[in-house]
């Protein structure tokens, strides 16, 4: 099982680094039959059904990913926010981000990605108030300053944006 599980993976992932991610899927989908408890192959699936579209199949992967997990895969948390969001799953994506600032104050990615989304909702005052929540835990992180420029440019506050700006 494990030498046919090891060539498997090699197929899927040969298909994956050559574009071919509907071959991968086929692949994976007998793979993850094959051994059903791997977690790297689930998130390598997840990661391919993306690819050709398929989000909610690869949300269900990364939440199970992430329900039997041990400890807390920041990654595959960042991944499935995203597909939260790509599917309106706004509140879902906000609290994902929310989840994984609080276990990693300083990931900037988790950070951004939830004020964009407050953005979205038109909330900069929220998409504002987290970029600095962030900035005051990071203050060398030259992201945060500009990303808060960017929110007061779009509210048309030019001065107040110049300020963050010459901050980056």
């Amino acid at each position: 099982v494990r030498f046919l599980a090891n060539d498997m993976y090699l197929k899927a992932s040969a298909a994956m680094m050559e574009g071919d991610f509907n071959t991968a899927n086929i692949i994976f989908t007998h793979l993850v039959k094959l051994i059903p408890e791997d977690k790297f192959i689930k998130k390598k699936y997840a990661v391919s059904l993306i690819r050709t579209g398929e989000l909610t199949k690869s949300k269900e992967f990364l939440q199970e990913i992430i329900g039997k997990g041990k400890s807390f895969d920041e990654n595959v948390a960042l991944v499935l926010a995203g597909v939260y969001s790509s599917l309106g799953e706004v509140k879902q994506s906000q609290s994902l981000y929310r989840k994984i600032i609080s276990k990693n104050p300083k990931s900037h990615d988790a950070c951004i990605f939830l004020s964009k989304s407050y953005g979205m909702e038109k909330k900069q005052t929220q998409a504002i108030k987290t970029l600095k929540s962030c900035f005051k835990k990071n203050p060398k992180e030259a992201l945060y300053p500009y990303y808060i420029g960017k929110v007061y440019v779009n509210k048309g506050q030019l001065k107040t944006a110049r300020k963050y700006f010459k901050q980056v």
